[in-house]
């Protein structure tokens, strides 16, 4: 019997036969193998947290920018768009989303994707005319409809039925990985009453 070096892991694949090749090959307790995307039980709320942080910073930005007389950040002959926050703000999105699997760092996640979108989102008359206009008149609209669209893409994921028991499964066990490296119950060690075995 070879030792178990992790608790459980899962592999998702188009083609089942190929995952579970991998799933064998893997060193841990449980695998889990699907060849379907699996819904978040959390996305719903995490959605909303994108959405509402995206819209609050377009709202924020445009609020202290006219409140300040659209100041410019133009070293020399260089202009330093605020657009330029969104990038760093939705790599980080990115890298916490990759490198945690707590839900606290999900919703982190979240707000800062949905920060760096609203500031890229902003400037989109600048990325419209050959003159980089922020004032673009048509830019407010396309802000409007792109917010409107993203809302009713949420709405729609939100809306798709749950088929698949597995996917409860997983649902089920995925708040644990937050749990099971405590600091209350120490680093390394196993919270009692979190893990399930099949």
């Amino acid at each position: 019997m070879r030792p178990v070096s992790a608790l459980a892991a899962s592999v998702q694949s188009g083609n089942l036969e190929r995952a579970r090749r991998i799933a064998q090959a893997l060193d841990t307790g449980m695998v889990h193998v699907n060849d379907q995307t699996i819904r978040d039980k959390e996305g719903a709320n995490l959605m909303e947290v994108l959405f509402v942080t995206g819209v609050s910073s377009v709202l924020l930005i445009r609020a202290f920018l006219s409140l300040t007389g659209y100041p410019k950040l133009s070293p020399r002959s260089l202009h330093i768009a605020h657009a330029l926050l969104g990038g760093p703000f939705m790599l980080a999105d990115l890298i916490v989303l990759l490198a945690f699997v707590n839900p606290s760092a999900r919703y982190m996640a979240a707000t800062l994707g949905g920060f760096g979108f609203g500031a890229f989102i902003d400037e989109v008359g600048k990325f419209l005319t050959g003159d980089n206009n922020y004032f673009f008149q048509p830019a407010v609209a396309i802000i409007y409809i792109t917010f409107v669209r993203l809302y009713q893409g949420i709405q729609y994921i939100n809306h798709i039925p749950w088929l698949s028991e597995e996917a409860r499964l997983v649902n089920a066990l995925e708040p644990d990985r937050g749990r099971l490296f405590s600091p209350r119950h120490g680093r390394g060690r196993v919270a009692e009453g979190h893990v399930a075995a099949g």
